[in-house]
């Protein structure tokens, strides 16, 4: 049963709906409800309804499509505590309904940029985190790049728990083919990652990384997913956002992705939070212009601040990452110019 609009889409809106259960009636005698064949439950579930002939007018011309979003969610399943999965894909003459879980505790841009009492707390946040970062890393199991996270797509469920939704502008990760080396494929190859030829700006321009800003090279589908979650974590952490764009223009990227002075730029706002050692260095190394220097997820996961743990000296140098040249770099460093060309060439969005 279809009720409240709670929310807009690019393609029509997303509703809050009952399920209904089928009533077994209690005897042959049980004239009074016969006539009644369904019964609410409380159990609650969100409606996404995309509009047929929305999707028809904006056919090449939007990044989002509903119908990429479905076959992602039915790609990375319906199991993961911390990504959106379709309960249920129906549809009419006039709209696509995706039947999803509804997440009572709204997103996290409510929680935090729209609330004045939210308080930022190192303790939940880095609990808020690693479920961010256990999502990412099912994304990236599956092959999929995620492309639009942000505060708004980030959604907090009956139990506090964060769960990563909106997959309308995602992709599928290139994959070199063993079997020809000039030809692409998935990642069910377990073969060696390739960069993605530029798919045009989309998305939240706050959690775009400069790369995609830039649009003048190939990207790491995976590096732009972890730059917009090392945005998401700064937000969290101090509750203000960390510059207004990546680009040279603005002064505070500037300062921090390119000269290292997060710790400086943090000094100076007004808010002050007095963040641990350790949050400034993971935040540094997340937000770094060359994709090159940028944590990879399995050096997130192993940095002291998501372990709870400190560094053993009380100063620690702007860079202080596993590796300075992370497994981001060795993979960029092995992809030579003619497989570049044959790619730009031969990839276009790869999830249809």
């Amino acid at each position: 049963m279809i009720r409240k609009k709670i929310a807009k889409s690019i393609y029509g809106n997303i509703r809050v709906g009952v399920v209904l259960k089928r009533r077994q009636p209690r005897d042959d005698n049980d004239d009074e409800n016969k006539d009644i064949g369904w019964i609410s439950t409380d159990r609650l579930v969100a409606i996404k309804l995309s509009s047929w002939a929305k999707m028809s007018q904006y056919c090449g011309r939007h990044l989002e499509d509903p119908i990429r979003e479905i076959s992602a969610m039915q790609l990375i399943g319906n199991y993961h505590p911390n990504l959106i999965g379709p309960i249920e894909v129906l549809q009419d003459d006039d709209y696509l309904y995706t039947v999803m879980p509804y997440c009572a505790g709204g997103d996290l841009f409510g929680r935090v940029m729209n609330d004045d009492n939210y308080v930022t707390n190192e303790g939940r946040t880095r609990i808020w985190f690693r479920q961010l970062l256990s999502g990412l890393s099912h994304l990236q199991k599956k092959g999929v790049c995620h492309r639009d996270i942000s505060l708004e797509n980030i959604m907090v469920d009956g139990n506090g728990n964060l769960v990563i939704i909106d997959l309308g502008m995602c992709l599928r990760v290139p994959y070199t083919d063993p079997s020809n080396m000039g030809c692409v494929t998935d990642v069910s190859e377990g073969s060696e990652r390739r960069l993605m030829v530029v798919q045009g700006e989309g998305g939240n321009l706050l959690y775009m990384a400069p790369e995609v800003v830039e649009a003048d090279e190939a990207f790491d589908g995976f590096a732009i997913d972890l730059w917009a979650a090392g945005v998401v974590l700064f937000i969290l952490l101090t509750g203000m956002e960390p510059f207004r764009w990546a680009h040279d223009s603005d002064e505070n990227f500037s300062r921090i992705a390119m000269k290292g002075e997060l710790k400086e730029v943090l000094k100076g706002q007004q808010n002050n939070n007095n963040l641990s050692t350790e949050a400034i260095n993971l935040l540094q190394n997340m937000l770094w212009r060359d994709p090159r220097k940028r944590l990879t997820l399995a050096d997130i996961m192993q940095h002291p601040w998501l372990l709870g743990k400190k560094f053993a000296t009380c100063a620690s140098p702007k860079n202080t990452s596993p590796r300075s040249i992370s497994k981001t770099a060795i993979f960029l460093n092995m992809i030579d110019e003619r497989m570049r060309k044959t790619h730009k060439k031969s990839q276009n969005q790869l999830l249809e």
